[in-house]
């Protein structure tokens, strides 16, 4: 079962009335965050508890909807929108105001991309972020630049990048950075490089590592190792006890006996009677949950 498969069940028993009964006297409000990330399935899952609940509150950026997460549709989510406040008599509120970024990012972003969303169907009342409330600190530079790479083949670029981002370090002076409201020279912890997928990624990181200087980047495996599985299985026993693949993933590693398929298949029966050594664990983990 996937998540389509799930998103197709709630939509089933949403048309249900027993099931919308039941919901009516538990669900007051819904709030649904990332609107514009939501699939076709998801938004008749939400317009459902909308008309079950007294009052529903939606929120997303359409302007993200242009990237398809999920299946998303950005003309979908603009008329369903229309629709549920016509539907609903609800308010439709643009948040014009920014606590976050530099006067100057602002602005840049607005003179660049408002046309290019109006072209999109957005109009530029839901583009245009009028308010900006963070104020640039004296010694900080232009928050915006242009970077060129040189270099023809991508490994040369790699190369390059790792050699602008020592060069910035070196001079940390020129890129003040906004820190409990004075200015300090840049550090390597506030550089990040994005990449398009993860391969890049890799290949960039060990293009700063050899310049000498410190990467972090997200590594695939961990919750692969035994000692991860085990936690994992630990904490969702913990959290729901008649969880019993939780209790067979228990079972399966903290026994090393040549009986090992019995003990899997008492623990996903819930019995423990044979696993001597398990029940001292489990009898922690009990006493913890309490």
């Amino acid at each position: 079962m996937d998540f389509v498969d799930q998103d197709c069940l709630a939509l089933a028993l949403l048309g249900r009335a027993d099931v919308r009964a039941q919901l009516s006297e538990r669900v007051q409000s819904v709030f649904v965050d990332e609107l514009q990330d939501t699939s076709p399935l998801q938004l008749a899952v939400f317009i459902d508890l909308s008309q079950i609940a007294e009052s529903s509150v939606w929120v997303g950026d359409p302007k993200q909807s242009i990237y398809g997460f999920r299946g998303t549709d950005p003309e979908l989510i603009a008329r369903v929108a229309q629709k549920v406040r016509a539907a609903t008599g609800g308010d439709d509120v643009t948040l014009r105001k920014n606590y976050r970024s530099r006067p100057g990012l602002i602005a840049f972003f607005n003179d660049a991309f408002g046309h290019t969303f109006e072209l999109a169907g957005l109009p530029a009342r839901a583009v245009r972020i009028d308010e900006v409330h963070r104020v640039d600190l004296p010694g900080q530079s232009a928050p915006l630049t242009v970077w060129k790479l040189a270099g023809k083949t991508n490994a040369q670029r790699y190369d390059a990048v790792a050699a602008g981002v020592a060069a910035a370090l070196a001079s940390g002076g020129e890129w003040a950075v906004a820190e409990r409201g004075t200015a300090r020279a840049l550090a390597p912890g506030d550089i990040a490089v994005l990449c398009r997928d993860n391969a890049p990624c890799a290949a960039i990181a060990a293009a700063i590592a050899r310049t000498g200087l410190r990467v972090a980047i997200e590594r695939d495996g961990l919750f692969g190792t035994p000692e991860a599985r085990l936690a994992l299985a630990a904490l969702k026993w913990c959290a729901d006890m008649r969880d019993s693949v939780a209790l067979a993933e228990l079972a399966h590693l903290l026994h090393e006996g040549e009986q090992q398929p019995a003990w899997f298949e008492a623990s996903l029966g819930g019995d423990l009677s044979i696993a001597p050594h398990l029940i001292e664990r489990v009898k922690a983990m009990r006493e913890h949950r309490a």
